[in-house]
């Protein structure tokens, strides 16, 4: 099951995104 690009789930990856680079 792929998952859909929502608002939340780009919220999520951006979020995910920083922490990784922070």
């Amino acid at each position: 099951m792929k998952p859909k690009y929502c608002n939340a789930c780009i919220y999520n990856l951006v979020k995910s995104f920083e922490l990784d680079l922070g």
